[in-house]
């Protein structure tokens, strides 16, 4: 395995070689240049307004949860704990997207998913 450390490392100095070479400060500004993100700042702003979006989604998919047990258990009180979330995301699911996990396993089989 440490034969491969040397290697590595001229593949590095190569890679940056060409990236200075063609005018890029880093082989990876070059790479996102051919590729749909073209820079480093497009990567960061979507990554960006990803974490956004997904923080709101996930509070707003968290309160319902957490009001469902509080439902269900008729504790106003009642806190969602990390071994409560798989539960009641199922219970939430059948209960207002009709989504039946048991159901959804039947059409794949565990002989057919595995392989």
């Amino acid at each position: 395995m440490t034969e491969n450390v040397p290697l590595l490392e001229d593949l590095v100095a190569k890679r940056h070689e060409v990236a200075l070479l063609l005018g890029f400060s880093s082989y990876s500004d070059y790479i996102l240049s051919i590729r749909m993100a073209k820079s480093p700042m497009n990567v960061q702003n979507f990554e960006q307004s990803l974490i956004t979006k997904l923080q709101k989604a996930g509070g707003e998919e968290f309160e319902r949860v957490q009001n469902l047990k509080r439902e269900e258990t008729g504790d106003a009180n009642a806190v969602l704990n990390p071994w409560d979330k798989s539960f009641y995301t199922n219970v939430l699911k059948e209960k207002f997207y009709s989504i039946d996990e048991e159901k959804i396993k039947e059409y794949y089989p565990t002989e057919h998913v595995v392989k």
